[in-house]
């Protein structure tokens, strides 16, 4: 690798990702490569190969570059002159205060800046941490250059170790994959190889058993394997030795980051151990504060509804669970849809109606349905506990409970360990806790199996509401996921709420469904393809999962347009593109910009140059079709209260967005959507089960419409077994009782 130093002359290309055209004085070399920050006037030492390319003609194509560090009073002058807050003025100043000591003053006493007028003690701390950066930032790039790192690679890593970049990593390169999100293990373990750790090395066992643990919470969302599964795996997938393993194992559950049971024969990271015991305590301490009495008088069984002004009814079962929900401080209800499980909520707020009563639920589309049916507000349960970005972590926990004598909680089976185990820190004793949902929709995305673990305990009081409403009685969704339930045949043959439209070769079930989504469905239904159609897919991969519906639809309902700006997301095979007008999805928890797994929106705005994009998940923009590219964004008359649902999305965050005109059924909880397509088909065979089509199928708040063979409809209604997830919470329960 050849180096060579040269100061930015001029700029021909830099795009939002970096990549960098330009040429370097005194040689007038063109210099081509990733750097983030550039400038003309820069000094910069270029690491790389010279290339003769038949269209550009020769150029020096760099891997890294980095400031040059000054050596001499004009470089220092003009280092310091391109400073923000400095500026050629007042480094002109310095340079004639200080001369040739300057160097030791910004390596030693930088406040002797304050000296020069107009430089705060903030400013002097900033000329020398720009001077420590430059000096550091070399020794960092060689070093990671040398593990086999990208560009893009060395930015994450650099950002989050800063200072202690060499430090941490020769010490354990492995720490990457717990600290970094974005690093598999594959490409860490390259890494560590470089650094000169080899196959059987302590480091990469111990990694090994760590990451193979990881990877079951993320991927089937078990929260402990048994040991003899994860030596297996460990040892077949990694090539290392069952002898080696079990030394790492030993060593690990000494430093406490493997709960190891010897007696169970079972293995968990720490973290999962505390989420689920810790749950399993707090239920306990709840449950165990005695602040109703014994004894209640009459419920009266008809109310007035606050928000419709209509007569609420309750029918026994409803009843039984209002006397629970008073009677415990913590209780558990659930129902199949149309059974009333919100009438009853609304009774349980009208008997509560003088206490201090927080609603929440895990998505925000599922707070606002609440919110709209109760007329009380209700929030996300992030945004409830007031998560910080800057703490990593919720304002309200065991050390600053939440002020609310009711918590009632919405859509429980979609907590995994984590948020449940948050949830019930910060709920302080004496306070009531009503947990609502459904237990038969699919469990959580995250690791976890919190409410079937809850209610197979047997020691949380718990009611679960069957009878169909009667103004629910009409539906033909709503009957079809009773019988689903049931494991009965559905109606297939009605035309009023549920569709379906047989199709057994799966070739043709995607330009079936492009067709029903784009033209059927709108045309005899006056609903908007983009905002009002949703289609759920058994699966992302495949002939007909979401990724290929994803595609065909954004070429039907949204194609390139020259007023629509669209930025290019990934690269190679799997890139994709956002334009304005598409509907996306958030692909994970970011705490940061407060949008959660599985939150649907539309893109109103992209700065196709600094390589942004904002996304509406209120639907705000609902009747507007194009958004004018000229203007100031966001537009003056945008909502501008906390959850307006506006979110901006910069280089660093724009990978967790995805095309979302379909997604996956597991996605899709929480959720209701104006109507939703599903394809159901034999293909998918590995996924098809009850509980899969009975979650599709109640996301439907108007139309369901199935596309596909009914023989794969019926392996659905009769595959009652659901995949195993390993947790522990129900065995923690019952210990505590």
């Amino acid at each position: 690798m050849e180096t060579i130093t040269g100061t930015i002359e001029q700029i021909y290309h830099h795009s939002p990702k970096g990549f960098l055209i330009a040429s370097i004085e005194p040689q007038g070399h063109k210099v081509v490569g990733v750097l983030e920050e550039a400038a003309v006037g820069n000094k910069m030492e270029f690491y790389g190969e010279w290339e003769d390319n038949e269209q550009y003609g020769r150029q020096f194509r760099f891997q890294s570059a980095v400031l040059d560090v000054p050596k001499t009073k004009q470089d220092m002058l003009r280092f310091m002159g391109m400073l923000k807050h400095i500026g050629p003025v007042r480094a002109f100043e310095i340079m004639t205060r200080f001369g040739d000591s300057i160097f030791e003053v910004l390596d030693n006493s930088p406040q002797k800046l304050c000296a020069i007028a107009g430089i705060s003690p903030e400013r002097a701390e900033m000329v020398a941490s720009s001077w420590n950066r430059i000096r550091s930032d070399k020794e960092k790039i060689f070093f990671l250059d040398s593990m086999g790192c990208t560009p893009v690679q060395r930015k994450m890593i650099i950002n989050h170790y800063r200072e202690k970049t060499i430090e941490v990593l020769k010490e354990n390169p492995y720490r990457i994959l717990q600290d970094i999100v974005g690093f598999g293990f594959r490409t860490v373990d390259k890494f560590a190889l470089k650094l000169g750790l080899g196959c059987e090395s302590p480091r990469r066992a111990e990694a090994v058993l760590v990451n193979v643990l990881l990877e079951a919470s993320r991927t089937e969302q078990h929260t402990y394997l048994p040991e003899s599964e994860l030596l297996k795996t460990s040892a077949s997938d990694y090539d290392i030795s069952r002898q080696k393993l079990l030394e790492a194992l030993v060593r690990l559950t000494k430093n406490s980051v493997i709960i190891r049971n010897l007696e169970g024969k079972w293995c968990a990271l720490s973290t999962f151990e505390f989420y689920e015991s810790n749950i399993a305590e707090k239920l306990k301490e709840l449950m165990s504060f005695k602040s109703s009495p014994d004894k209640m008088g009459d419920i009266p069984a008809t109310y007035k509804d606050p928000v419709t002004g209509q007569t609420i009814s309750l029918n026994e079962k409803q009843m039984k669970a209002v006397q629970m929900a008073y009677r415990n401080n913590v209780s558990i209800i659930t129902g199949l849809p149309g059974t009333g499980k919100t009438t009853l909520l609304k009774a349980i707020l009208h008997i509560f109606q003088h206490c201090n009563i927080s609603l929440a639920s895990p998505t925000g589309k599922a707070a606002k349905r609440m919110e709209e049916a109760t007329g009380i507000h209700a929030s996300t349960i992030h945004r409830m506990l007031g998560y910080d970005a800057a703490l990593k972590g919720f304002s309200f926990n065991a050390d600053n409970p939440l002020p609310a004598d009711i918590i009632i909680v919405d859509e429980i089976s979609m907590i995994d360990a984590y948020l449940m185990n948050a949830l019930l820190l910060a709920i302080a004793p004496g306070t009531k806790v009503i947990l609502v949902g459904d237990a038969d929709q699919l469990p959580s995305v995250g690791p976890g199996n919190v409410l079937s673990d809850m209610l197979s305990s047997g020691n949380i009081p718990s009611i679960k509401l069957t009878q169909i409403m009667r103004q629910a009685a009409e539906s033909i969704i709503i009957k079809n996921a009773h019988r689903i339930n049931r494991g009965l045949p559905i109606d297939i043959k009605s035309k009023k709420d549920f569709f379906f439209i047989d199709e057994d070769d799966e070739e043709f079930i995607p330009g079936r469904i492009k067709k029903l989504v784009a033209e059927e469905i709108p045309q005899k239904f006056e609903l908007d393809p983009i905002y009002d159609i949703q289609v759920l897919c058994p699966q992302n991969v495949g002939n007909i999962g979401s990724k290929v519906f994803n595609r065909k639809l954004q070429r039907s309902l949204n194609p390139p347009q020259e007023e629509k700006n669209e930025l290019k997301i990934g690269e190679n095979e799997n890139s994709y593109i956002l334009r304005v007008g598409d509907r996306v999805i958030q692909n994970c928890n970011n705490y940061y910009l407060g949008v959660f797994n599985g939150a649907t929106g539309i893109v109103v705005h992209v700065d196709s140059e600094d390589g942004k994009i904002w996304v509406d998940f209120n639907n705000w923009q609902k009747s507007q079709r194009t958004v004018d590219q000229n203007y100031k964004f966001p537009p003056a008359n945008y909502p501008k209260e906390h959850d307006s649902g506006l979110i901006m999305y910069n280089q660093e965050y724009l990978a967790q967005l995805k095309l979302a005109y379909a997604i996956s059924i597991h996605k899709s909880q929480g959720s209701e959507f104006p109507s939703v397509v599903i394809p159901i088909h034999k293909t998918n065979r590995i996924m098809l089960q009850r509980n899969l089509l009975y979650t599709a199928i109640t996301r439907g708040k108007k139309y369901v419409f199935i596309v596909g063979s009914e023989k794969a409809i019926d392996y659905c209604i009769d595959n009652d077994v659901p995949t195993r997830r390993y947790t522990n919470l129900q065995r923690f329960i019952k210990e505590q009782f």
